[in-house]
């Protein structure tokens, strides 16, 4: 079994507490709280106040988890708005997927692995800051995921600049006829529908023009519709946030095909349209939020579907 010992430094009394009630009975996680000889894998902040994170920077292991407003280089979990059932089992989510990342990100073989699984995400409006919370945490070893996001023509070589420098995992345009590989964050282009085939044993991937759909190209649709019919239970597809019904019925079909089907949770939309209409067409099997999307994602790719 593999154990991540973990460091916590508390700003409270009350947000220590809260982190060791959410981590409590995890076998595979060891708390540390400046015990002597104490060599952490990754360190937990919880506090509110800047001056906080600031002071207890410079103790950090090659990871850093912020619970509260920590500074933009660590992997955040945003405090629970509540203290009912549902939002502090969502706070423990947030926790584990990023610190279940840091031994996932150690089963990194040397060079890349054809995809065994894929991941196909859609988004539009509020898309980019959603997709950073999501796949920043994710370590080098998850399955290959697909993105469409929907953007004005020129802007997703920006975006690509933008999300690299903050994930684990590779991020780069796809380019067509590729082969899919483990470890890489695979990203459509302005003008071009991204699809996978199973050939042989291999995914491969292709970036093509053609004529828009749901008024898109890229579209989630022709995403979904292709892990559907060449990928089923080895395939799992995502909608997120944004205005129209892109994804709502390539989800759907993929469902039907056995992958494994979820929406953004609609209170953490910018704009639940996406959302709303996967779920109204039957194609959302869970609604989550962006944190438990991030984890369902790991699990999925180590092998878990239900």
């Amino acid at each position: 079994m593999n154990v991540v010992v973990v460091a916590l430094a508390a700003e409270t009394p009350q947000l220590e507490r809260l982190v060791l009630d959410a981590l409590e009975g995890e076998r595979e996680i060891a708390l540390c709280r400046g015990e002597p000889g104490c060599r952490a894998d990754a360190l937990i902040l919880a506090g509110r106040s800047p001056q906080f994170f600031l002071s207890r920077r410079d103790l950090a292991p090659n990871r850093v988890i912020c619970v509260g407003a920590g500074p933009a280089d660590c992997h955040p979990v945003p405090l629970p708005a509540k203290r009912d059932d549902r939002a502090l089992e969502r706070f423990r989510r947030g926790l584990l997927v990023h610190i279940k990342s840091v031994y996932a990100g150690g089963r990194v073989a040397s060079g890349r692995q054809s995809a065994r699984r894929l991941v196909g995400i859609g988004a539009s409006t509020g898309g980019p800051q959603t997709l950073r919370t999501i796949l920043q945490g994710l370590p080098q070893s998850t399955c290959a995921i697909l993105v469409v996001q929907h953007f004005t023509h020129g802007f997703s070589s920006r975006f690509r600049e933008y999300l690299a420098p903050l994930c684990a995992m590779q991020v780069k345009q796809v380019e067509d006829g590729e082969r899919a590989e483990d470890g890489v964050i695979y990203l459509a282009e302005d003008g071009r529908h991204l699809t996978a085939a199973r050939q042989g044993g291999a995914f491969y991937l292709h970036s093509r023009p053609g004529e828009k759909v749901n008024g898109f190209c890229p579209s989630a649709d022709r995403l979904f519709e292709s892990l559907a019919a060449q990928a089923g239970n080895s395939a799992m597809g995502v909608v997120l946030t944004g205005m129209g019904d892109d994804g709502a019925r390539g989800l759907k079909h993929l469902r039907e095909e056995g992958g494994l089907a979820v929406a953004q949770e609609e209170r953490s939309c910018a704009v639940p349209s996406m959302p709303r209409e996967a779920v109204r067409h039957g194609g959302a099997a869970e609604q989550l939020t962006p944190a438990e999307i991030a984890l369902r994602i790991l699990q999925f790719s180590e092998g878990g579907h239900r």
